[in-house]
């Protein structure tokens, strides 16, 4: 017990509480109880039954045997017999809106920006995802990461820095650096923002890159994101890049012999010719230099012609669609997912270690999550492992291990509680009964509600004035 009271600085009012000592009310502590619930703590694939989790606040303050923690007075109980509590999904790979600019493409410009990235935060929450990684700073998305710890109905957002790029870039709303000392400056920006890392990209050059990985070592602050083109998977590595995204990311890497990337390539020839000898022996390097690859596979959904056709498309904004029905075949999508599929499958069959990531907006926030995870399943992973992925991975990853990942006292009070056991059969992620995000509990009716709110906002083509409730 002392060592709950050191934890955590608002516990020692439910603690007494529990022991029978205090006589302030449940309701003034606010405190919610989830009463003879299933608790999987994500550390081993197994469920402890029977327990009760005291919640105060934005943290979990207690967990036992049911008939070993006395619920206060006045606390709010939440039933959980036959039920299965959880720690919320972190997709470690999204994108949120920002103020539209000449250097965004057309159908990334909506003047009420603000609404669909509230929009979106319904999405997340309604999917069980309550952590999100942004990977691309920019000034509506730190206003999101201060809002989220706040009352906002959205994940918590970890963000990393803009994306940075050479010279050309890619993207024409990236920063460039091309020098050591534009380097330098990148690096030290993105740590005084309180970024979560420096966001590498394909363009920059050996030079930049090796000078932002010094700088970025120096300044105690990760680098991730996309493997430049002029580094390649082997030199990423070489340098301890934090996490490596997209499964693409792999490909100029497991051609056969010596490869260079041609504009004139093209893409479908490269997926068939895939070395699997090569990509196995960079899984080993990624499991031995403890480096994280976020694969993304479910993006390849971007570039399906079914894609369009999903029930969950109904909650995205009917410009995008209409965008994105010019681009959808233009790829080749079965050769696409079927190599994302085999880089996650390899990697696991390696032990290299796997984060849920979804590049959502491209893809639906949320819903992308959860078919994330039924694509590590494919991959061959367990439930367990799959979930993993959005849990305890992705907190290592984030450094946040202390704070999510896990149904832990102390731990912040983002749960789910499903009808089902996910461990048993991954599908039951899907059936909320409800979610728990930062101490703040949302009904399966509440969270339906608020779904068809969104829904209803990008029904039609209108700019929305005021934020919704």
């Amino acid at each position: 017990m002392p060592w709950l009271l050191r934890k955590i600085s608002t516990a020692p009012l439910i603690l007494a509480a529990v022991l029978g000592n205090c006589s302030v009310s449940a309701a003034e502590a606010n405190v919610v109880a989830f009463v003879d619930v299933n608790v999987i703590q994500m550390t081993k694939d197994e469920f402890r039954p029977h327990q009760t989790v005291l919640v105060q606040g934005e943290r979990i303050v207690a967990i036992g045997p049911s008939d070993a923690i006395r619920v206060p007075e006045g606390a709010t109980r939440i039933a959980g017999a036959t039920k299965y509590l959880m720690p919320g999904l972190i997709d470690m790979h999204v994108h949120f809106r920002r103020l539209p600019s000449d250097l965004d493409y057309e159908y990334s410009k909506f003047p009420d920006f603000r609404e669909r990235n509230d929009d979106a935060g319904v999405l997340f929450v309604a999917n069980g995802v309550t952590s999100v990684r942004q990977m691309h700073g920019h000034p509506a998305g730190d206003e999101l990461v201060v809002r989220s710890r706040g009352d906002w109905v959205g994940p918590t957002v970890y963000s990393t820095g803009p994306i940075t790029d050479g010279n050309p870039p890619v993207h024409k709303f990236a920063r460039v650096v091309t020098t050591p000392e534009e380097a330098l400056q990148a690096v030290l920006e993105d740590k005084a923002k309180g970024y979560v890392g420096v966001k590498v990209y394909d363009g920059l050059t050996a030079q930049a890159y090796q000078s932002i990985m010094s700088a970025a070592e120096a300044a105690r602050i990760d680098v991730v994101g996309h493997v430049p083109d002029a580094i390649g998977l082997e030199g990423a590595i070489a340098s301890h890049q934090s996490t490596i995204e997209h499964a693409d990311s792999f490909l100029p890497s497991v051609q056969p012999g010596p490869y260079t990337i041609h504009s004139s390539d093209n893409s479908r020839d490269l997926y068939q010719r895939v070395d699997q000898t090569k990509l196995d022996d960079f899984a080993d390097e990624l499991r031995r230099s403890k480096i994280w690859t976020c694969p993304t596979i479910v993006v390849t959904l971007f570039d399906s012609a079914d894609y369009e056709h999903s029930p969950e498309v109904k909650y995205v904004p009917a410009a995008f669609r209409a965008a994105l029905h010019k681009h959808w075949t233009a790829e080749p999508f079965e050769e696409e997912h079927a190599f994302a599929l085999l880089v996650a499958r390899r990697l696991h069959e390696r032990g290299a270690g796997l984060l849920l990531g979804t590049d959502s907006y491209l893809v639906v926030p949320g819903f992308s999550a959860i078919q994330e995870l039924g694509f590590f399943a494919d991959a061959g992973l367990s439930p367990f492992e799959a979930l993993q992925t959005g849990t305890v991975n992705a907190a290592l990853a984030l450094h946040e291990q202390d704070a999510v990942g896990t149904v832990d006292v102390g731990r912040r009070a983002d749960l789910l509680l499903l009808e089902g056991n996910p461990l048993i059969e991954l599908s039951n992620i899907r059936r909320l009964a409800g979610v728990m995000l930062r101490g703040r509990w949302f009904s399966k009716s509440e969270l339906e509600r608020r779904l068809a709110m969104v829904a209803s906002n990008v029904a039609v083509d209108v700019p929305r004035q005021k934020t919704s409730p």
